[in-house]
Parts: structure tokens; sequence; C-alpha cells
């Protein structure tokens, strides 16, 4: 069997949401996310939505192929003075 022969008897990549990338993006959708960039860069906001070529966060679009890690935001509470313990 040649390459060509593969190719045309390879069955289509499903999209459902099996693949680890869009159960991830789906459970982080409506949270406060930090992207970081493959430069280092890094921006912080809610996740809105995501295709198969972008994420939105804080209203800009953002192209998946720039970034290197999307990181759920812990919530924090802040410490008052008499806290310290």
């Amino acid at each position: 069997m040649n390459t060509n022969e593969r190719v045309q008897k390879a069955k289509p990549v499903p999209t459902d949401r099996a693949f680890v990338q869009t159960r991830i993006l789906n459970a982080l959708i409506d949270k406060n996310v930090r992207v970081t960039f493959l430069d280092g860069s890094s921006l912080e906001g809610k996740l809105s939505g995501f295709d198969i070529y972008s994420v939105v966060v804080a209203n800009e679009m953002l192209f998946k192929h720039a970034i290197a890690r999307i990181k759920q935001q812990a919530q924090f509470r802040k410490k008052k003075e008499d806290d310290r313990g």
C-alpha cells in the first residue's frame, strides 16, 4: 500500500469532546485564566470562547499557535492584617 492509498483510506478525525484540548477549554469557559504566550508575555481575563484556531480571553481573539499555556487563575482571598498568624 503506497502513501496515497493510506491517505485516501484514512478515517476523518472526529470533532467530539473526547479531545483533551476541547475538554480542558470547555471546563475553563467563563473562568478567569492566565494565557502565557511563546514569547513569555501573558494576558489575564475571562475565557469566553474558542474554536479550532483561536481562543477569546478578555474580549481579545488569540491564535492558539502563539499560546504556550493556559492556566486557571486561583481565587485568593486578601489577607487582613490580623490574619498573620
